[in-house]
């Protein structure tokens, strides 16, 4: 193909992608002037092994995102260096305090259990594990899954397992396992415990369908602005109306029986490539996320009219809180306010 053919296809091509995401844009700011959007329901995911990387107290830190923040909704990531350090040996005493504060504030947990939960390096596998092949690493994690499911299944808090996060998404410290391994996952769940069942997509970068087939809820996450090694810093360009259509159609067509979609992963902290938050003087870290960011994620994701949204980086706002920085937490406590 000549070059000349080549120039052609590709101007064309521009032109094409240009006037989809018009229209897309257009339809959008229709739908913002005459339908009002519901006001969602806020929650966190709490990180055992983020907030201690930020030095922060966990028992205290937790207390004050439930007691002073205000949040009633909680995603909480259970890592496996944590709970099985020696091979066949449990212990789960560290998360037992938390979900016993979860209960006697009336906090809702959804548990996510696996290889791959939330938060770098996503797969935070103890080095005993390190050298298993495939076949016996995965025979591992379904009895760390198991212990961990029939440890927790009498916990009135817990309302819904997260199998995985984001498990068929190549990203992080982690091994892909593949689906017929989630699916086998998911099935081992099903038999110990009668709560949903959620899986999570990247809302992006997925597809969302085998999530949404395997679960009974999916969750998304939600970014504006990333970076990566090629690009530097970009802003995603689609609209609110984009994650609304996506979760109704891939529903619609592939998945009638989901009870839907929520943002389980909501951008809410500054993206620090490269280095350490904690490497990063404060200054650096407050204009990679602003306060007018944090406001604009929230009123953009409010038009996409899912109406459970779970933020991302509430530790890092209590770590700026303790650090002259208040005006994150400030202004998320009243999101959290109307709920009571």
């Amino acid at each position: 193909m000549s070059l000349h053919k080549v120039l052609k296809y590709l101007i064309a091509l521009a032109l094409i992608t240009f006037i989809a995401f018009a229209l897309f844009w257009g339809t959008d700011f229709l739908t913002r002037l005459f339908i009002p959007a519901p006001k969602p329901s806020y929650g966190v995911t709490f990180s055992v092994s983020y907030t201690k990387y930020l030095g922060l107290d966990l028992q205290t830190t937790y207390q004050a995102i439930l007691d002073d923040l205000g949040s009633r909704k909680v995603r909480m990531p259970v890592y496996w260096d944590t709970i099985e350090k020696e091979d066949g040996k449990f212990d789960f005493s560290e998360y037992d305090n938390l979900l016993k504060t979860s209960k006697e504030r009336g906090a809702q947990v959804i548990l996510a259990i696996g290889y791959k939960v939330p938060r770098w390096p996503e797969c935070s596998t103890p080095p005993w594990a390190n050298s298993l092949d495939n076949n016996l690493l995965q025979q591992k994690v379904l009895r760390m899954v198991k212990e961990t499911v029939t440890h927790y299944k009498n916990d009135p808090e817990i309302v819904a397992w997260q199998v995985e996060n984001e498990p068929l998404l190549d990203f992080g410290i982690c091994r892909m396992l593949g689906e017929p391994f989630l699916k086998e996952e998911v099935g081992s769940v099903r038999s110990l415990d009668s709560r949903p069942i959620i899986l999570t997509d990247s809302g992006e970068l997925g597809t969302w369908v085998t999530a949404l087939q395997n679960s009974n809820i999916m969750g998304t996450s939600l970014y504006r602005i990333v970076w990566n090694p090629f690009f530097g810093y970009f802003r995603y360009p689609f609209p609110p109306l984009y994650y609304d259509l996506k979760a109704q159609l891939t529903r619609l067509i592939f998945a009638g029986s989901s009870r839907g979609v929520f943002v389980s992963e909501l951008q809410a902290e500054p993206w620090t490539p490269g280095k350490s938050v904690l490497d990063m003087p404060i200054p650096e870290q407050m204009k990679l996320f602003t306060l007018d960011n944090f406001k604009e994620v929230v009123d953009f994701t409010k038009w996409t009219r899912l109406s459970d949204q779970y933020f991302w980086g509430v530790e890092w706002w209590y770590y700026m809180k303790l650090h002259g920085h208040p005006e994150y937490w400030e202004y998320a406590k009243g999101l959290f306010k109307p709920q009571f």
